[in-house]
């Protein structure tokens, strides 16, 4: 049976409009989500991958109300952000917060930790209550109380992105979204930022969703994982059975393409053809030009998300013969 839902998004468009050409030619448009839906069960954690512009951080920005969809809807708790008020919107952002890629560009260097901690709690605290609460997220992201009067300067990149979760901790959110959270970092210093969130989750009951282009990172901290694909969902379905046997030729490739130093391993073929435009409506399969399965009816019909049994999803015509294929 399925858990409470503390994120939904339901068919999520965004277009945005291109300059106009001339003045005899209508503005084009960016095709960047073409009705993207899932939802994320409380304590669980969802990854998004794709290649850049897939859509990925597009649908991060909605899914913090940061822009409106041109269409869909964004549901946190129940609750249509997009329908909400701009007072009634500022009183849910304490349900979800971000945690963004760069440690060094997210945090103001002007100010204090301790103001940068606490500025999400807005000015309903005292002085003395904000201090105490940025000290209690500061210790459970393994710094110390008494950094709150230095500044971002005087920490190393893995420092600040803690502070940056700390920030996001403040309010105690359902929902946190971490956009590319350690790619900034040195790899030492991802697994320890990889196992500070594990260790978050566990202990708060967290809600994740993670944009990432590393496939390790995502299997390691998220629950289940979307592929994205030119604006859309190609497949979905939990960690370990997608990237065991993927059921997307693209997801396949994705997988071909993490470095594997492993004697005597096949090397894949790479992927030939061109991105399809995102500037126009596509007919049939969006992967079909890079596709190495492309038949006929891929390039008439655009294969539905479908689900696969074992709480898989795949737009593929073929894909339990991909699925079924040696990895």
């Amino acid at each position: 049976m399925s858990g409470e839902a503390v994120l939904k998004v339901e068919a999520l468009v965004r277009h945005y409009t291109l300059p106009r050409e001339s003045l005899f030619r209508p503005p084009g448009k960016v095709h960047a989500l073409n009705g993207v839906s899932f939802r994320i069960e409380r304590g669980r954690s969802l990854g998004i991958v794709g290649e850049s512009g897939c859509g990925k951080s597009t649908l991060a920005r909605a899914v913090m109300a940061l822009e409106r969809p041109t269409a869909g809807r964004v549901l946190l708790l129940g609750r249509d952000l997009n329908a909400l008020g701009r007072e009634e919107l500022r009183r849910m952002r304490r349900h979800f917060q971000m945690v963004f890629q760069d440690p060094y560009g997210s945090l103001d260097p002007r100010h204090t930790v301790v103001r940068i901690v606490t500025e999400p709690l807005g000015r309903t605290l005292g002085t003395a209550e904000r201090r105490r609460a940025g000290a209690e997220v500061l210790e459970s992201v393994g710094l110390r109380a008494s950094d709150l009067d230095k500044f971002p300067h005087e920490f190393s990149g893995g420092q600040r992105q803690r502070i940056a979760i700390a920030r996001a901790l403040v309010t105690r959110p359902e929902l946190i979204v971490l956009d590319e959270p350690v790619s900034a970092l040195d790899v030492s210093v991802q697994a320890q930022v990889l196992n500070l969130l594990a260790d978050l989750q566990q202990h708060f009951g967290l809600t994740y969703m993670m944009i990432s282009h590393d496939l390790g990172v995502i299997d390691y901290v998220c629950d289940e994982v979307a592929v994205m694909y030119l604006g859309r969902i190609v497949e979905a379905g939990p960690c370990a059975r997608v990237f065991a046997a993927p059921a997307h030729p693209y997801t396949r490739a994705l997988l071909d393409a993490v470095p594997r130093p492993v004697p005597g391993r096949r090397v894949r073929q790479r992927l030939a053809g061109n991105v399809a435009t995102q500037t126009g409506e596509i007919e049939g399969c969006p992967f079909a030009d890079r596709c190495p399965r492309v038949e006929a009816r891929c390039r008439l019909e655009a294969p539905p998300l479908r689900p696969l049994g074992e709480a898989r999803l795949a737009a593929c015509h073929f894909a339990e013969a991909v699925r079924a294929e040696a990895p």
